[in-house]
């Protein structure tokens, strides 16, 4: 009898569904709920729960440009860019006047590595005026990035920022930081040597362990957790620090692909925390180091905005460590056919 009950209970329920739906507005009211309820789980950190109700929203209205916005800045937080590419030219051709699907698919284009894609599309959006304050859609890390880049970029150097509140933030920017300082060390001849080395390469395991915590939350017994962890970039990177921290020799061509990935955090934490040294490093860095490192001419670097240097720097890097990883690997299967190897 229970079982018949719940059973009356699912088709009333059904009927009721059917009901909304067949209303006016019914079905569209029922998308922006599912909208709201993915905003809720994006904030709450469940990115998956999150892309899961806007897919749902999607399904019941997919005239809304919003929801496919949405949904493209939950797989940039999973840094599935090419899924977040799709929704954000989806969202494009529904509003081509709306600036925020063009900032969408510049981030995914900076996640793939196509520098120039990302700076067309990011011109597309200043275009269009940039991205009025109403027209921002709720919910995730990833949407706000952009807006928090051009404020730190036009604060005035006196403009300290506090540092983060949450502990997990402040551990993995202290762990950063002790990454470099050990680089350093290890790079000066007779200070820290092949301790220092070691050091280095745990402190930035702790980094990446951190930031996978960060991005995909407790471990689960799921196949899709697995398999948004085994894509992660950082699992890679914090597995070959791991295994060099405790096998082999100390050599700088090791810490290379992981002072690149780390460094450009580092010294956007000191613009934020420590202007003043910020103003003082600047000349050098903005003068010579960082347009050799990318390469483009000094004047057109220093016109850029802070998120056009930023994107460009992560494109070289992630080309550059390429090499790198490419270059390690060829090493060691090399070095294995030799009589000395270690």
């Amino acid at each position: 009898a229970r079982g018949q009950g719940g059973e009356d209970r699912l088709r009333r329920s059904g009927r009721i569904r059917r009901r909304e739906a067949g209303r006016p507005g019914g079905t569209r009211a029922m998308a922006e709920a599912a909208k709201e309820r993915g905003n809720e789980r994006l904030r709450a950190g469940d990115v998956d729960g999150a892309l899961e109700e806007y897919s749902k929203a999607i399904e019941l209205d997919a005239s809304n440009h919003i929801y496919y916005s949405n949904r493209s800045a939950a797989n940039l937080k999973l840094e599935c860019y090419a899924a977040a590419l799709a929704d954000a030219n989806r969202c494009i051709e529904l509003a081509p006047r709306w600036a925020k699907g063009y900032l969408r698919a510049a981030a995914a284009y900076t996640g793939m590595g196509n520098a120039e894609q990302a700076a067309a599309a990011r011109q597309k959006a200043q275009d269009l005026g940039g991205v009025p304050a109403s027209a921002a859609p709720a919910g995730g890390a990833a949407a706000r990035q952009p807006a928090a880049a051009a404020s730190t970029s036009s604060a005035p150097p006196s403009a300290r920022a506090s540092l983060p509140a949450d502990l997990m933030s402040r551990m993995l920017l202290a762990l950063r930081g002790f990454f470099v300082l050990n680089v350093l060390l290890y790079i000066v001849p007779g200070l820290g040597g092949s301790g220092s080395f070691q050091t280095a390469l745990l402190a930035v395991f702790g980094c990446y362990m951190l930031e996978l915590f960060q991005l995909h939350g407790r471990p689960e017994q799921s196949q899709a957790y697995a398999q948004r962890l085994i894509m992660d970039w950082r699992s890679q990177y914090a597995m070959t620090a791991l295994l060099f921290s405790f096998v082999g020799n100390s050599r700088l061509v090791v810490l290379a692909p992981h002072f690149l990935a780390e460094v450009g955090h580092v010294a956007h934490a000191v613009m934020l925390y420590a202007p003043s040294t910020a103003a003082r490093l600047a000349p050098v860095v903005n003068g010579t180091i960082a347009p050799r490192f990318v390469g483009v001419p000094a004047a057109e670097w220093a016109g850029m905005s802070q998120i056009r240097r930023w994107e460009l720097f992560n494109a070289r890097t992630i080309t550059v460590n390429a090499a790198m990883e490419v270059g390690i690997g060829i090493t060691l299967i090399a070095e294995m056919l030799t009589p000395q190897r270690s």
